[in-house]
């Protein structure tokens, strides 16, 4: 779990329960993409775009209780997911609400002290990477290359997110 929230939020991280964003990549050596579902129906790939505005950019936070279930504004019974195959391979789709923890989240400050580009959030998944004979799990963190959303145990590696607020 996540430190404790600062006093002003209560002690809760629940507080981007119910709003809506757009999430992007941060600015630095490339200009802002967003996060956009190419299709917006089960087993959907989240692209990095490079205009805003549509329904299919939106994102609805939810809370519940130890982490934050993100919904397509567009088709609000689908949320994002931590998905794995039978080569334990990691993916982030869209999939149907089935409670599980590959659809619960961690919003987190961005933070690395080697970057000039050093603000921003990073979304941390509840599921830990275990590799091989690890018997510590890894946490693992929403990614942006190639344009395309992806996971990585690395913190700092393309992870720096912008949430847009729709106001």
């Amino acid at each position: 779990d996540p430190l404790a929230a600062p006093d002003i939020y209560g002690n809760e991280y629940n507080f981007l329960n119910g709003e809506i964003y757009y999430i992007a990549s941060t600015p630095g050596t490339y200009y802002e993409k967003y996060f956009e579902i190419n299709e917006n129906s089960v087993g959907s790939e989240i692209e990095l775009t490079d205009s805003f505005g549509n329904n299919s950019q939106k994102f609805e936070f939810e809370w519940c209780e130890k982490g934050y279930k993100i919904h397509s504004v567009e088709n609000y019974d689908l949320v994002l997911t931590l998905d794995t195959d039978d080569k334990n391979n990691y993916s982030v789709v869209m999939s149907t609400n089935r409670n599980i923890q590959g659809q619960l989240w961690e919003v987190l400050p961005y933070n690395n002290r080697n970057s000039h580009n050093s603000y921003g959030l990073v979304i941390r998944s509840k599921v830990l990477n275990y590799n091989k004979n690890d018997t510590v799990g890894k946490p693992m963190y929403l990614s942006y290359t190639d344009g395309k959303i992806s996971i990585t145990t690395n913190r700092t590696d393309n992870t720096n997110l912008l949430f847009k607020s729709l106001g």
